[in-house]
């Protein structure tokens, strides 16, 4: 350990100077070779399927992981989601059994705040800064995957991988020059896709998916 006033430190300082006085002429004139473009190419391509368990090792995105099981457990499995359910479904059921339907109601609302917060934090950190409408409109597609999903917690799982993957395909392709015959496809259309892939799926999935009966509606316990 370091200390102020130690000599060990001053000793140590000193040892270091020496080593790199003597070993700095060591590789002066020494060139490398450079590493051929079949090699750098075969590494790249190797380093690839890594470069996603790389993205895992977040600790946000594997928080997020986690919280998919552990949403569907406690929303089927637990007294709690029960009763969640009955307050979204039938508020004055709930209450007639004794279920505060009001206290309920706010830890929900709580716990949809601090997964937002979450999928903030991980936007700021990912783009290693915080700017006046960074989302650019990530949260009507998050609405969009919730609808695709029915509301269940795999459902709109699986409506953000599809989401990310259009936004991922719409990044690629506008580095690419796509064009259509002599047509050069604008870089706007890609930038595009994930919302025109939103438009479609909800307006197939309207239909279909049936949201809480009680949603945003307010719960007057009659006396």
């Amino acid at each position: 350990k370091a200390y102020p006033g130690n000599p060990l430190n001053y000793k140590a300082g000193l040892d270091l100077v020496v080593f790199r006085e003597n070993t700095e002429d060591l590789y002066s004139g020494v060139e490398f070779a450079p590493v051929p473009d079949e090699l750098a190419a075969a590494l790249k391509k190797l380093s690839r399927p890594f470069s996603v368990f790389a993205s895992l090792a977040s600790p946000l995105v594997l928080l997020g992981l986690l919280s998919l099981p552990t949403v569907w457990w406690i929303l089927n499995r637990t007294t709690f989601g029960l009763r969640l359910r009955a307050v979204g479904e039938k508020p004055e059921a709930a209450a007639s059994v004794g279920v505060s339907v009001a206290r309920i109601r706010w830890i929900a609302v709580l716990m949809a705040g601090a997964f937002a917060g979450l999928g903030g934090a991980y936007l700021s950190i990912e783009q290693h800064q915080f700017t006046d409408g960074m989302t650019a409109g990530r949260g009507f597609i998050a609405l969009a995957a919730l609808i695709f999903g029915k509301w269940t917690p795999w459902g709109a799982f699986s409506g953000a991988l599809l989401f990310g993957f259009a936004r991922a395909l719409g990044s690629r392709l506008q580095f690419l020059k796509v064009s259509v015959g002599d047509f050069a496809v604008p870089s706007e259309f890609f930038q595009s896709l994930p919302f025109l892939v939103t438009l479609v799926v909800v307006a197939g999935a309207l239909g279909r998916a049936i949201p809480p009966a009680a949603e945003g509606q307010p719960f007057h316990r009659s006396t």
